[in-house]
């Protein structure tokens, strides 16, 4: 399985990498877009870049909006007359709480346009994942975001009723069940904290089991940068990290962990990146952003 977290993947759209070596990528069209349709979220997740009292992003981010339908439905068409290869249905909120997913899901599934999914899979109805099912290899991958290892500690770091966790986990099953050619990829997110950090193991052992593709175990973005566990804390977790991926053969673990850390500790240190000439993002303001770092 390619790894798709891979820093690299570029390299398997030869035309975007002859643009970037002639200098020419800034005159391309989107390649991929995050759509995040929906602002408002059915949980609160405590390290939530968009929701943190006093971070910048959560300053100007307004929580209550969504794109409205008409103007939706021109964006798809929009993107599909500017022959974008994929977009990624993501948050921002929930996209799964938006008022008009189906109607988007169907109005994407006219297009030849390419669909991947990050929720929390607490809202994906068996009427959604049939829809969701109709796009057969054109839904490219889905990852559900989970942060923890058992019921008590979901609730603690998401903020959200108990009875998410099941449904969670009921989302996870119905998306295995759509998700299953080689080249389709489902995947759990584990985003580390202060709260969580010693549960990695013990979620990818439940991934392993349902099974799922992969775990990609990364780390909050919050005001407390790389502090946000301590030395000690970070080394163990790697170590939980390094045992899963010993023990966990049916999946996938992408240990960003130690990575994500080293670039929180650092500050912006180059003046070009060529993500914003393969993508954008368009949030529930209908505002347009070269990166979601920069949403809200």
């Amino acid at each position: 399985m390619k790894n798709p977290y891979s820093t690299t993947k570029v390299i398997y759209h030869p035309e975007l990498v002859e643009a970037f070596a002639e200098r020419k990528s800034h005159r391309l069209k989107p390649h991929h877009i995050h759509l995040m349709p929906q602002n408002l979220c059915n949980q609160s997740c405590h390290f939530c870049s968009y929701r943190l009292e006093g971070w910048h992003n959560s300053e100007l981010f307004n929580d209550k909006k969504h794109i409205p339908w008409p103007k939706m439905k021109e964006i798809v068409w929009d993107l599909f007359d500017m022959s974008v290869k994929a977009v990624e249905i993501t948050g921002g909120g929930e996209p799964l709480a938006y008022p008009f997913i189906k109607e988007l899901l169907l109005e994407l599934l006219e297009t030849n346009i390419e669909l991947g999914l990050v929720t929390n899979a607490t809202l994906l109805t068996p009427e959604v994942a049939d829809i969701l099912a109709k796009f057969g290899p054109r839904f490219k991958w889905s990852r559900v975001s989970i942060d923890s290892g058992c019921l008590e500690t979901y609730v603690k770091v998401r903020r959200c009723p108990p009875t998410h966790w099941e449904k969670a986990w009921n989302g996870i099953v119905r998306l295995s069940k759509i998700l299953t050619r080689e080249e389709q990829i489902l995947g759990i997110g584990y985003v580390v904290t202060d709260q969580n950090w010693e549960e990695v193991f013990q979620l990818c052992e439940m991934a392993n089991d349902v099974p799922v593709d992969s775990v990609r175990v990364s780390v909050a973005f919050t005001p407390k940068g790389a502090d946000i566990l301590t030395k000690e804390e970070a080394a163990s977790c790697q170590i939980l990290i390094d045992q899963a991926k010993l023990r966990c053969k049916n999946i996938e673990i992408a240990a960003l962990l130690l990575e994500r850390l080293e670039n929180l500790s650092h500050h912006q240190d180059y003046d070009y990146c060529g993500t914003k000439d393969l993508l954008c993002v368009i949030e529930g303001e209908q505002k347009v952003y070269t990166c979601c770092s920069l949403t809200g």
